[in-house]
């Protein structure tokens, strides 16, 4: 608590603080681009995280909604620790001739 004295009022004003332990900071790109997938063909991209927090944290990723093809995410779940790359691979096959969205869900 801190305590703050002013001109004209006799009773301080009691800023109380409340500090939380730190945790994981994990950086991503939400964005992929996969551009032109040709129909029967996969592609592959990669995902760099960054943990620029202070304490070691998890990932998990997973396609939200499952498709009937998936994509192919490696490696799905990791640990990283503060200062720490992981790059992740995402592959996803080109079924059609239209455009493909897939979302992946990323828990921390």
């Amino acid at each position: 608590m801190v305590e703050i004295y002013t001109e004209g009022d006799s009773e301080p004003y009691l800023l109380r603080l409340h500090a939380f332990k730190p945790g994981p900071d994990i950086q991503f790109e939400p964005m992929v681009n996969f551009k032109y997938i040709s129909v029967g063909q996969e592609r592959t991209e990669t995902i760099i995280f960054k943990n620029e927090g202070k304490q070691s944290g998890y990932v998990s990723l997973r396609e939200d909604p499952p498709n009937k093809l998936g994509c192919k995410i490696e490696p799905a779940n990791f640990s990283i620790d503060p200062d720490e790359y992981v790059r992740v691979s995402i592959t996803i096959a080109g079924d059609r001739a239209d455009i493909i969205k897939r979302q992946i869900a990323v828990t921390t």
